[in-house]
């Protein structure tokens, strides 16, 4: 997993900064998302993650929008 903090406000409704996560599924493909449950401050390189949904409405209709948290391992 990799990241990022975006500072640049590129729409009005849009609180700044927000993070950006880059995760590495398991079956191989990287995904862009944002962290569900955490700071990417507190992150280290390699952590694992699970993937949430949030249902999300917009202009065209609802959806879920697939969001990642840390993985808590007993």
């Amino acid at each position: 997993m990799s990241w990022c903090s975006f500072f640049q406000q590129y729409y009005d409704s849009l609180a700044v900064p927000y993070d950006v996560i880059l995760v590495e599924l398991d079956e191989g493909p990287m995904f862009v998302s944002n962290p569900g449950n955490f700071s990417v401050g507190s992150l280290d390189l390699g952590a694992r993650v699970q993937v949430q949904f949030i249902h999300c409405r917009d202009d065209v209709g609802e959806f879920e929008l697939p969001v990642f948290a840390l993985l808590v391992e007993p």
